[in-house]
C-alpha cells in the first residue's frame, strides 16, 4: 500500500509530458529540422486545428508587425486565441529577451492562452515562459 501511495505522489509531484506535449514537441523539432545551424530565428505557431504558421527573420529577431501576424492568421481562418503553441528559437543558451516578453504580453492581450516557448535546436531543448 505504501508503494502505491508513493507512486501516486510521484506522479502528481513530478510533471510528466502528456501525449499532446510529446506530439507538439516532435512537430516543432520537425519544423526546425532544416535549420541545420543557420544563423536565423524562426517562429512557429500551432493552431488548435493543427495548422502550422512559420515565420522567419534574421539572426537576431523576427521583424513582424502585429498586423502582419493577425492578417496571416485571418487569411487562414484563425485568430490569436486559436494558437495553442508559439515557439521561436535561440541559437545560444539565452533566456527570454525583453522583446520576447513584450511580444508574449501582446499575444496575451489579444487572446492568446497557449504556451510560449524557446526552442534550442542545437541541444533540442525547450524552455517555457510562464506568468
Amino acid at each position: 500500500m505504501k508503494r502505491i501511495a508513493t507512486a501516486i505522489l510521484i506522479l502528481f509531484v513530478i510533471p510528466l509530458p502528456s501525449l499532446v506535449d510529446n506530439y507538439l514537441f516532435e512537430l516543432i523539432k520537425k519544423e526546425y529540422s532544416d535549420w541545420m545551424g543557420r544563423n536565423i530565428e524562426i517562429m512557429v505557431m500551432v493552431a488548435n486545428d493543427g495548422k502550422i504558421f512559420r515565420f522567419s527573420g534574421t539572426a537576431e529577431c523576427i521583424s513582424l508587425s502585429p498586423w502582419e501576424i493577425k492578417r496571416t492568421l485571418a487569411y487562414n481562418g484563425h485568430i490569436i486565441a486559436d494558437i495553442i503553441l508559439c515557439v521561436h528559437n535561440h541559437n545560444k543558451n539565452e533566456d527570454f529577451s525583453p522583446e520576447d516578453r513584450k511580444f508574449y504580453r501582446w499575444l496575451k492581450i489579444n487572446g492568446f492562452k497557449g504556451r510560449f516557448m524557446i526552442y534550442y535546436p542545437l541541444r533540442q531543448a525547450f524552455k517555457e515562459l510562464k506568468d
